[in-house]
C-alpha cells in the first residue's frame, strides 16, 4: 500500500470479536486519493476489507454548547 499509493495509517483500532480482539487501520493517501481498509485478527491473520478512491478528510464538527445532538 505505502510503495504503490502512497498511503500513511491515518487511523485505527480494536474491534471485539468471538475470538478476541481483531485490529483495525485505515490507510489513505491524500496525493493518490486511496485508501484501504485493513483488518488483522488476534492470530496475525490480515485481510483487506474495502479499497477504494476519492478519499477525504472530514473536519471535526465543532460542539455548540446546550443544544442537544
Amino acid at each position: 500500500m505505502q510503495e504503490k499509493y502512497s498511503e500513511q495509517l491515518t487511523a485505527g483500532g480494536l474491534q471485539p470479536t468471538r475470538s478476541g480482539q481483531s485490529v483495525i487501520e485505515f490507510w489513505a493517501s491524500t496525493e493518490t486519493g486511496t485508501f484501504t481498509v485493513l483488518l488483522t485478527d488476534a492470530n496475525g491473520v490480515s485481510c483487506i476489507v474495502a479499497a477504494g478512491t476519492d478519499y477525504f478528510q472530514a473536519s471535526p464538527v465543532p460542539v455548540v454548547g446546550d443544544i442537544p445532538s
